[in-house]
């Protein structure tokens, strides 16, 4: 099997994009991406807790950065009130609780695997 690596001049370009309506695509694939690839590389747990940090902050913020950038297209065009707020916000809550529950889950799994110092793991 070849190594897993993920073209990381594309990840570096990725996430170099300037901010802007039109790139929030661009930085949160890039920030998957590198976070992924951190992991393919085995670097070292501090390594990686200090990648997650700054990639999962990056998705985050881009999306954030997204979402205002609609509003105020939304805005613009008066399309804006408070039941759409309402409803946005009722959608966004569901998907907060699914993937929170998805994540308790993968959490609870990972409290089965065995440790590192066990012999078989």
């Amino acid at each position: 099997m070849a190594d897993p690596v993920l073209d990381e001049e594309l990840i570096a370009n990725l996430v170099e994009t300037k901010p802007s309506p039109d790139a929030v695509m661009r930085l949160l694939a890039g920030a998957t991406m590198l976070l992924v690839d951190s992991y393919d590389r085995k670097t070292t747990r501090d390594e990686f807790l200090n990648i997650a940090h700054v990639a999962l902050a990056l998705h985050s913020y881009a999306s954030q950065y997204g979402n205002i950038a609609n509003m105020q297209a939304m805005a613009g065009r008066g399309k804006l009130d408070d039941a759409v707020f309402k409803q946005t916000m009722d959608n966004v809550t569901d998907l907060v609780e699914y993937y929170a529950a998805a994540a308790a889950k993968y959490a609870r799994r990972l409290q089965e695997c065995p440790r590192s110092k066990d012999k078989i793991h």
